[in-house]
């Protein structure tokens, strides 16, 4: 199977990020902590903690691990669900899971079709955002 290049979806995922740096906010004001208290308890500045709380910069997840346990939270409270996505996207996210189920049942003959009719359709500009 050749590789290649995911077409990433800019919307959806500056929407994580924003709907991440709102939870980010949210707990933070919960534990009545200014974003200079909080950067000092991780090591970065109160401009980073700003930066994620805005979605200007991506959170990673190590960071996030640190900002949960700083914030004495499971750090899943932090993550976005399908629903934070824009409205035209949620059916997307949420098809995943039944995908997955549905391919998992097939055998392995079965599943070699599948991947072969992906690669095809991705090589015939099937994928998102193509017209």
């Amino acid at each position: 199977m050749s590789r290649r290049a995911l077409n990433v979806d800019h919307e959806v995922e500056d929407a994580m990020m924003r709907q991440v740096g709102a939870r980010l906010r949210f707990e933070r004001l919960e534990a009545r902590l200014s974003q200079k208290a909080l950067g000092a308890l991780i090591g970065v500045t109160n401009i980073q903690i700003g930066c994620y709380e805005t979605g200007a910069t991506p959170l990673p997840l190590a960071r996030a691990v640190l900002l949960a346990g700083a914030l004495d939270i499971d750090v899943r409270r932090l993550l976005p669900s399908a629903d934070d996505l824009p409205t035209g996207h949620r059916r997307r996210v949420e098809e995943y899971p039944e995908l997955i189920a549905l391919y998992r049942q097939l055998n392995e003959r079965s599943r070699s079709r599948v991947r072969q009719l992906a690669e095809q359709l991705i090589d015939q500009g099937g994928v998102q955002g193509a017209s």
